[in-house]
């Protein structure tokens, strides 16, 4: 059996801190997804494996971490 799942990255412009106070941020998605797939073996249901695909945004563009 194997359950993927995506999820997609989140930039906050205002308010990150402030939220923990009552206030309010402005947030918003952007294109960047992390992707997550969880695997169980079938011949002994005993293994799991956990793959993990997560870009990185760096100053000058954005690389990828592959696991």
């Amino acid at each position: 059996m194997e359950v993927k799942a995506r999820a997609p990255g989140k930039i906050i412009l205002a308010g990150e801190h402030a939220v923990v106070h009552g206030s309010t941020a402005v947030a918003a998605s952007i294109g960047l997804y992390t992707y997550v797939s969880l695997q169980v073996s079938p011949s002994n249901g005993k293994k799991l494996s956990f793959n993990t695909f997560i870009p990185v945004i760096t100053p000058y563009g954005f690389y990828l971490l592959i696991d």
